[in-house]
């Protein structure tokens, strides 16, 4: 183990003579300054990516806003609409074209007259017809 030591103090003495040598120190200093700017150079990269990131997050938040206000636009030109404004006139305030007069029929006369609400029952349809079945019952007129 001491043999180790003291080759390793040997090889540290004429290391350390080296640097009176000004060749071997501006090699030093050089390889020194290459790797700062090496690192300085991934560093601005690094940077610029993570900007980029953001900038183009912030335009695609950009473009959503821009969407919705036209969205918002078409929307209020709907409403400010002569459609919009009749379509709310008949529904809310019971107005309509001159000569138009509105009929109200009772719930119970409409449920009695008006068309048979769709029942869900299962007997009334088989779920297990093909296509073509369908299709020949439907241009035949076997309507389940």
């Amino acid at each position: 183990m001491k043999p180790k030591i003291t080759q390793l103090i040997k090889y540290s003495k004429e290391f350390i003579g080296r640097f009176s040598d000004i060749r071997f120190s501006g090699q030093v200093v050089f390889i020194i300054l290459v790797i700062l700017v090496f690192w300085s150079g991934i560093r601005s990269i690094q940077q610029n990516y993570q900007l980029q990131k953001e900038v183009n997050q912030i335009n695609q938040q950009n473009i959503i806003l821009k969407l919705q206000n036209n969205n918002i636009i078409l929307q209020n030109d709907y409403y400010s609409s002569s459609q919009y404004q009749e379509i709310v006139a008949r529904e809310n305030l019971g107005l309509g074209y001159p000569g138009e007069t509105e009929i109200l029929i009772p719930d119970n006369i409409a449920l009695k007259y008006g068309p048979k609400p769709l029942t869900t029952n299962s007997n009334n349809r088989q779920t297990n017809n093909t296509n073509f079945s369908d299709w020949m019952n439907f241009f035949f007129g076997k309507h389940n």
